[in-house]
Formats: structure tokens, C-alpha cells, sequence
């Protein structure tokens, strides 16, 4: 018995010997600990070969026997490792424990961790980096009322846990610990989520929310290489305040990946649609590349929603982003800059639109569309460039306020209800354009080198101011659209061209001329009025102005009115539809064939203390002129001409009389007289008819300017009626006397 005994201590003794040893080389390799086959707990001895339970870091569990089975670690375990080599063996870990581990796992049946799906905290913890191998898959079946009732977690050392290539994580649960993705995860529970927080992730393979799952990244950073794959197929991806680069991120039809919180995406491609949710900020860290729908607040509600620009960066792709603003205020959905001058590029084939506000720098070499029946995508405050299209359709308003536009493109309103309205902006270059019942409208806003087409509107009550560079203007523009009793005008910043064959209308209010009306800036600047452009309505034209097109008062009963600083005309100034032309307050430079002419009846053309030097003069078909304190030099004038009573007609050089004075047209009984300011001659075959008033023969009279000036009066022209001449004449046409009891008086 003793004998025995001894060598039974002998042997515990060698026994224990070798154990030392064997834990001494578990820091290289874990000892492989067999399944002895078929279902069991992983806590009994007898189901291992030695038998001996893997239950420690020295030691790998390994699960290799054919067959169907389950095998349930209803404990905690440490373990150096795992092969789970049967596909069709099933690893089951019950709720409640925590399995720790520090070496790969090579999984090629199922791993079912909280396989009852209890509201019970079931952990894995990395002990150090490891892998999931294999081509089996673990499935975390967290708890529908607590995702940590499944979850993976570090040892605080910066442990890792990589997913293999081939390997399938799914399900629902919390990953903390750092995690590279170089296989397949998926949120595959209607409802549920499979939650990545806290620690960096990196996605290589696929991550993927299906079956109406909901795979979250929360507030961590995302890092995807080239192939990495961030996927929306029947469920949501969210991104909660996350740094996500790279990789892909895709959403079927149907499906989305949301941005809440705030969180900062760059350097991705985007396939499907990719929303910020309302009330939350999409922040874009640098280019992107959009194949797909980038929706700026989701739903529409009333909740402040943004995608920022962290940074300068391209949207390329054929993709579109949609701004869905609340109906209530524009900035529910909005682009803005983060305050150093980061500027957004939108490439050519890249689309920008629906309702809201863009507050950025923004260069548009693609569209930006106003496309929201009866609402407004507004860009305001910061520079833009354009060097596409700009436009609203489809009964939409595109609103440019309080920024400039550097504008290569085109900005347009396309289709019946659709406007651009320009606030407190300026464009330079460009095109503006309104077609199929679109309309521009403009308010305190400046035009620089930009042809415009379509209708135009400046709105009442507001300034259009025009640059160096001038318009060309092929459409209809109308100052004061609306005619209300409201200061409007069109400013000269600088000496200036209006180009092209449209139309400036001249809107004015019946009660005020100065509703409508253009005007210099102070310095003298001045407009040239192209060859085939017209300006025509009722209003005033206070401008130094050189006038090579139409100038034309054509509204019955109304009056455009040339005034204050000096004009030169090339070509044609007009009143017709029973219109009043007025040029009031300067002198009128005509050069030919520059004429000033009145047509049909009820037309007038009234001189109001100015002077026209040079051109034609002329009234036509039952039209006059009427002339009060004015001054005519080297022009040819023809059609009647009155000289109201009380008031002068002069001339310094003389003209060309086709026509009739009537020289007090009403024979008023006022002082009316025509004075020679040098001695000039009046030749034609015109006449000039004297009307004096029956009491006095001084209100209508010819006289000199106090120098002995001599008036000639050439063969074919007439001098008739009743009143006085005082100058010196030499007369070789006629002078009679033909008003029955009248008298014609040669006088001193």
C-alpha cells in the first residue's frame, strides 16, 4: 500500500511537471482540446478527448466530428482559440456569460451567441486580436428590448476582431471592440439592429442591413477600402454620427442609408439613396462620388437639416442631390460652408435641386433646378459660379439673394408658373433666359455683361442696377411690372451699352413717371441704345444717352419723357398710338438719320425748354408738336408744330421748315414769339403761321436776340397771319398778311 501510494505521488508529481510545461508554451500555441462528436455541453470533461475541457488561453477547442449537433457552452470560458471545422455543427452560447477569447476562431458551421435571444447581458471579450476564419457564420441574437444582450468587446488594449473573408456575421447585437471587415456582416432582423459603436471600424468586404434589419455605426470612425461595401437591400443602414471614408455605399430600391446625428462622409461612392434624416447634419468631407440620390431631410418636416461642407469638394457622378425643405422654411434643408471659404463643385453631369436654401461657395458646372411646383430653392449669401444651368421648371421658384454670381452658363425659367427672382444680387455674364410662360424677376439686383431672352421683370419699387459690360438684351424687360406707385428704375453704375433686338418697357403708374425710369449713378455715365434694340412704354429716361435703336412713347394717353441731361440720337425717338413723347430740361444732339417724329392721331412730341440741333422733326397723320421754350438748329422739320402760348421758340443757326409753325397755337393772350439768337436763315417750303391773339399782336411775333441779328427767309418758304415781325429780315420767299380783319405788322 505504501509502494503504491508513493508512486501515485510520483506520478502527480511528473504530472504536474508537465502541465507547468504545457502552460509554459501556451503564451506560443494553444493545445488542441477534440470533440469527442455529437450534441453536448462544452463543460463536460468527457465530451473532450484527454478528456480535458478547453476552458483556458493555453488551450483551442476544436470541433471537427461529422454530423448534426449542437454543442452548448452553458458557462464562461476563456479560450485560446476555436475550429468549429463541421459545417453542419452548431455552436450555441446560452445567455447570461461571457465567452473571452485570444486567438482565432476559424468557424465553418454556426455560431449562435444568446442563442435564446434573453434579455440577458451575453458578452464576447477580446482578450487579444483575433479573427473570425472560416466560412461558417456567428449569429448574435440579442434581445429586441436590449442590444447588449449580445455584443462583442475589447480588453482596453486596443484589441481587434477581424472578420474573414469568407465569414458571415449577422443578426442583432453591439460590436464595441475595434473591427476590420474583411468578409460579410449583415442585420438581417425585421426591426432590429446590429449596432457598431464606440472603437474605429474598417470595412473591406460587405456590411449589409436586409430583411428589414437596421445596421447602425455610432459615433465611431468608418474606414472603407475600394472594395468595401456599405449596403441598404431590404433594410436601412444608419450612419449616427460617424467619420465614414471611402468604400461604397449602396442603396436598392426601396431601401436607404441614413445619416443622423452628424456625421462626415468623404472619398465615397453613393449608389442608391443616401438620406440625411430630418433635423440631422450630413457632413461632406471631400469628393464624392454620387451615382445615386443624396436626399437632404428625408421626410420633409419642419426640423433644421443640412449637408455641410467641411471642406471644399466635388459632387461628380450622374447622380442628384435633393433638398426637401418644409414648406414652412427654406432652411430645413440646406447646403452650408464651414466658415473658412469651403466651396462645393457640382461636375457637368451632376444635378442639384428640388426646394430649399444653398448657402455655400459654390462653383455648378452641371444643374442646379428649382423643380418643386409653388415652392423655392433659394442660393444665397456666399459667391457662386456658374458654368452650366441654372433654372426653375416646373412651376417653381429659383431665388438668387444677397450673392454674386459669376455666370458663364445660363440661368433660366422654364414653363408656365416658373420664376427666377434675383434680390439684392448681382450676375455677371452669362445668359438669363424665360421661355413657355416663365418669368425673371429682379429686385435691387445688378446685371453685368449677361444676355437676357424672354420676360424680365423689374419689380416695383426696386433698383436694377446695370455694370461696365452692359446687356444684350433679346427679350422683354419691363421696369415696374406691375405699374404700382412704387420707385422703379434701371441704374448706369458705368458708361454703358444696351445690345441685342429686345424690348426695355417703361411701366410707370399714371399718377408718377418716376415709377419707372433709368438713370445715370452721378458721374455722367452714359448709354448707348444698340441698333435693334427698342425702349418704349411710359416713364422717364433721365440718362446721358446716345440712341443708335428705337426710342418709342406708344401708350395712348401716356407720356415717356426724355429729360435733364444731354442726348444724342442716331437713329429714331417716336410717340405713336396717341402717345406724348416729352423731352423736357436739355438739349437733343440728332445726327443723321437721327429723327424725332410723332405718328397718327392723338400722337404729340412736346419740347419743354430744351433744344433739338440737327435731324428731322416731324408729325405725321393727324399727329403735332408742340413746343414750349425750345430751341431748333440745323434740322429739317416738317408736319405741324405749335408754339404754345406764353412761351418762345428759338433758333442759333437756322433749319429746314417743311412743315407749319403755329406760333401761339392756341392765340392765347400770353407773349409768344419765335427769336433769332444769330443772324440764320429758315429755308423749305414750309410756313410760318403768326396767331396773335385779337387784343394784342405781341403774343405772336418774330423778334432778334438784341445784336442786329438778320433773319433770311429762303425762295419757298412762307411767313402769314396775324402778328409782328421785329427782326431784320431778308425775305426771298413770302410774307402775307391772310386773315381777314387781321393784321400782319413789319414793326421797328
Amino acid at each position: 500500500m505504501f509502494f503504491m501510494l508513493k508512486m501515485h505521488a510520483n506520478r502527480a508529481a511528473l504530472l504536474a511537471g508537465v502541465a507547468g510545461l504545457a502552460m509554459a508554451g501556451s503564451v506560443a500555441q494553444a493545445q488542441d482540446r477534440t470533440w469527442n462528436g455529437g450534441a453536448g455541453l462544452w463543460g463536460t470533461a468527457a465530451n473532450w478527448t484527454m478528456p480535458n475541457v478547453p476552458d483556458t488561453f493555453s488551450e483551442r477547442g476544436v470541433i471537427n466530428a461529422p454530423g448534426t449537433y449542437v454543442v452548448t457552452m452553458a458557462a464562461s470560458y476563456d479560450l485560446g482559440g476555436l475550429l468549429l471545422g463541421n459545417a453542419s455543427a452548431t455552436l450555441d452560447i446560452p445567455p447570461s456569460f461571457t465567452q473571452r477569447c485570444n486567438a482565432d476562431i476559424t468557424n465553418n458551421g454556426t455560431i449562435n451567441f444568446n442563442n435564446s435571444g434573453a434579455n440577458a447581458g451575453t458578452q464576447f471579450t477580446l482578450i487579444g486580436s483575433f479573427s473570425l476564419l472560416g466560412s461558417g457564420q456567428l449569429v448574435m441574437n440579442a434581445n429586441a428590448a436590449n442590444v447588449d444582450t449580445a455584443y462583442f468587446y475589447w480588453n482596453g488594449g486596443g484589441e481587434v476582431l477581424t472578420n474573414g473573408a469568407s465569414h458571415t456575421i449577422r443578426g442583432t447585437g453591439n460590436i464595441y471592440t475595434y473591427f476590420t471587415n474583411l468578409g460579410t456582416v449583415n442585420a438581417d432582423r425585421s426591426g432590429l439592429t446590429l449596432n457598431f459603436r464606440t472603437q474605429p471600424k474598417t470595412n473591406s468586404g460587405t456590411m449589409k442591413a436586409t430583411n428589414g434589419g437596421i445596421l447602425r455605426f455610432d459615433s465611431i470612425n468608418v474606414t472603407q477600402a475600394a472594395t468595401g461595401t456599405l449596403l441598404a437591400d431590404g433594410g436601412t443602414v444608419q450612419l449616427h454620427s460617424v467619420n465614414e471614408t471611402g468604400g461604397t455605399l449602396t442603396a436598392m430600391p426601396g431601401s436607404q442609408i441614413q445619416i443622423t446625428g452628424t456625421s462626415y462622409i468623404g472619398g465615397a461612392t453613393v449608389n442608391g439613396t443616401l438620406a440625411v434624416v430630418a433635423g440631422n447634419n450630413g457632413r461632406m468631407t471631400s469628393d464624392l462620388l454620387n451615382n445615386g440620390t443624396i436626399l437632404v431631410n428625408d421626410s420633409g418636416a419642419n426640423a433644421a437639416t443640412q449637408w455641410y461642407m467641411n471642406a471644399s469638394a466635388t459632387l461628380n457622378g450622374p447622380g442628384d442631390l435633393r433638398l426637401n425643405a418644409n414648406a414652412a422654411n427654406l432652411d430645413t434643408a440646406y447646403i452650408y460652408w464651414n466658415g473658412g471659404g469651403e466651396s462645393l463643385t457640382n461636375v457637368s453631369t451632376h444635378l442639384i435641386h428640388g426646394t430649399g436654401n444653398i448657402y455655400t461657395f459654390l462653383t455648378n458646372n452641371g444643374t442646379i433646378r428649382a423643380d418643386v411646383a409653388g415652392r423655392t430653392l433659394q442660393l444665397l449669401t456666399q459667391t457662386k459660379t456658374n458654368n452650366n444651368l441654372m433654372t426653375a421648371v416646373s412651376g417653381a421658384n429659383l431665388a438668387i439673394t444677397n450673392c454674386s454670381v459669376t455666370n458663364a452658363g445660363t440661368v433660366s425659367a422654364v414653363g408656365a408658373g416658373s420664376t427666377v427672382n434675383f434680390t439684392n444680387a448681382g450676375l455677371t455674364g452669362g445668359n438669363v433666359a424665360a421661355s413657355g410662360g416663365g418669368v425673371v424677376n429682379t429686385s435691387n439686383h445688378t446685371f453685368d455683361g449677361v444676355t437676357l431672352s424672354g420676360p424680365i421683370n423689374v419689380l416695383q419699387g426696386t433698383v436694377l442696377a446695370l455694370g461696365a459690360a452692359g446687356i444684350t438684351d433679346n427679350g422683354t424687360l419691363t421696369v415696374n411690372s406691375t405699374g404700382a406707385n412704387a420707385s422703379t428704375n434701371i441704374r448706369l453704375n458705368s458708361t454703358l451699352s444696351i445690345g441685342g433686338n429686345g424690348t426695355i418697357v417703361l411701366n410707370a403708374n399714371a399718377a408718377n413717371l418716376d415709377t419707372s425710369y433709368v438713370t445715370w449713378n452721378g458721374g455722367g455715365e452714359t448709354l448707348t441704345h444698340g441698333a435693334n434694340h427698342t425702349i418704349r412704354g411710359t416713364g422717364n429716361l433721365y440718362t446721358y444717352l446716345i440712341n443708335n435703336g428705337t426710342i418709342s412713347a406708344d401708350i395712348s394717353g401716356r407720356t415717356l419723357q426724355l429729360l435733364t441731361q444731354p442726348k444724342t440720337n442716331n437713329s429714331v425717338i417716336r410717340a405713336i398710338n396717341g402717345a406724348n413723347l416729352a423731352l423736357s430740361n436739355f438739349t437733343l444732339t440728332q445726327n443723321s438719320p437721327g429723327s424725332l417724329t410723332a405718328t397718327g392721331a392723338g400722337s404729340t412730341v412736346s419740347l419743354n425748354n430744351c433744344g433739338v440741333n440737327g435731324g428731322v422733326l416731324s408729325a405725321t397723320g393727324s399727329a403735332v408738336i408742340n413746343s414750349n421754350n425750345c430751341t431748333l438748329n440745323t434740322l429739317v422739320a416738317s408736319g405741324p408744330l405749335n408754339v404754345l402760348g406764353g412761351t418762345v421758340l428759338a433758333t442759333t443757326s437756322g433749319y429746314t421748315n417743311n412743315g407749319t409753325m403755329l406760333l401761339n397755337s392756341t392765340g392765347a393772350n400770353a407773349a409768344t414769339y419765335f427769336r433769332f439768337n444769330t443772324s440764320c436763315t429758315i429755308d423749305g417750303s414750309g410756313s410760318f403761321v403768326l396767331n396773335a391773339n385779337a387784343a394784342n399782336l405781341d403774343t405772336s411775333y418774330l423778334i432778334w436776340n438784341g445784336g442786329g441779328e438778320v433773319f433770311t427767309q429762303a425762295a419757298n418758304h412762307t411767313i402769314r397771319g396775324t402778328g409782328r415781325i421785329y427782326v431784320s429780315f431778308d425775305n426771298l420767299g413770302a410774307i402775307r398778311a391772310d386773315v381777314p380783319g387781321k393784321v400782319l405788322e413789319l414793326s421797328t
